[in-house]
């Protein structure tokens, strides 16, 4: 189905929808690292306009994927992934609320540079007041 979309004849949008409905089904974590690199690529084609709306569905799938995962390694490319996909205003409140250590992603470890790309997202959005952008600022600079 991504030769579809990549030769233009299938959506971008259709393929996401696809893989988020078939990520919550599929055990073999493998296969689902399979899909996420192919809709990796299907995520750069999105348009500016329903960018938000679909990084948002990866974002849920990934982190209803992310709580119920077992394997180590498989853990580490959901993280780095839900930080990726962490766009909308909802997934970046969750995400700060991740980085500060509250909220039921707290058990899963964010390396630093994770740290630092949350903090550059809640920077670059509109959701968060200045204070809260610096204060999140401040607390990278204090742990680094």
């Amino acid at each position: 189905m991504y030769d579809g979309v990549r030769d233009a004849r299938v959506k971008a949008t259709s393929y996401i929808d696809v893989i988020c409905n078939f990520i919550p089904t599929e055990d073999n974590n493998q296969v689902i690292d399979v899909a996420y690199t192919y809709v990796a690529a299907a995520t750069g084609i999105l348009t500016r306009a329903n960018n938000a709306e679909y990084l948002s569905k990866l974002y849920a799938v990934t982190r209803a994927k992310l709580v119920g995962a077992q394997d180590s390694q498989f853990i580490i490319s959901l993280i780095q992934k839900l930080v990726t996909y962490g766009f909308a205003d909802a997934d970046l409140k969750d995400l700060k609320q991740w980085l500060e250590g509250t909220g039921d992603l707290k058990a899963f470890e964010l390396t630093s540079e994770l740290k630092w790309q949350i903090t550059c997202k809640i920077s670059g959005s509109s959701c968060f007041t200045a204070e809260e952008k610096d204060a999140a600022f401040a607390k990278r600079y204090e742990e680094d």
